[in-house]
């Protein structure tokens, strides 16, 4: 099946899994870091394209090799389990999978990223930054600017740069995030561990807020 090859990810072969994060029946494309065990995921949509759509993290490590993870179904979701084995003993503890969406995650602390265009005949292009309520509600008005950083006009659409470095304080932290057009990056503020960044269940949606702005969502950052 040609159309379900993927080009890799320049990781060892003993790092790649697959199995089925999202409970669609469909095995998924997961790399473990052998270094922290962090994971990431690539989503099986095959026959749909692309067949392989990019997640994310979806595990930030738990203090110990890659080498000590599994995945196993603990639950009756059909949704891979992320499992760590003390090496010694055997004795394991489990962090059982959730779907990944927006609306049902725990976290409190959400930040969403997208891309958009500013003044007359959408000229400038520029990130927008936005961070959510803590109550769980999603944000008012996703493309009124806010100061986020601007981004080169010549840059082809969806080819968003490498990183923001500009971003106004979220929820009193100083942050940046590094990420690129092909890969979900990394959300880094002073203070914060455990920050994760996954594709927008509503990624591509979008529209225009005014006669000068209008913006796409694109990514959601947790912690």
């Amino acid at each position: 099946m040609p159309d379900a090859d993927a080009s890799g990810i320049n990781q060892s072969p003993d790092e790649i899994d697959f199995v089925d994060i999202d409970g669609d029946g469909k095995a998924d494309y997961v790399w473990t870091s052998k270094l922290d065990g962090r994971a990431r995921v690539w989503y099986n949509q095959y026959p749909d394209k692309p067949t392989w759509l990019e997640g994310g993290e979806i595990a930030g490590g738990v203090g110990t090799s890659g080498a000590n993870i599994r995945y196993a179904t603990l639950q009756n979701t059909g949704r891979a389990d992320y499992v760590a084995i003390e090496p010694k003993t055997g004795a394991f503890a489990a962090w059982l999978g959730g779907c990944g969406l927006f609306n049902d995650s725990p976290k409190n602390h959400k930040i969403s990223i997208g891309d958009g265009w500013l003044g007359p005949g959408f000229k400038q292009r520029t990130w927008f930054v936005k961070q959510h309520p803590q109550d769980g509600s999603e944000v008012d008005n996703f493309c009124a600017y806010d100061g986020s950083q601007p981004i080169e006009d010549d840059v082809e659409a969806w080819e968003y740069p490498t990183a923001i470095w500009q971003i106004p304080k979220l929820f009193d932290h100083t942050c940046f995030y590094v990420g690129s057009g092909s890969r979900i990056g990394q959300l880094v503020c002073d203070g914060v561990s455990g920050a994760r960044c996954y594709r927008d269940p509503e990624a591509g949606f979008g529209g225009s807020c005014d006669n000068d702005v209008t913006a796409t969502r694109l990514i959601i950052c947790e912690w």
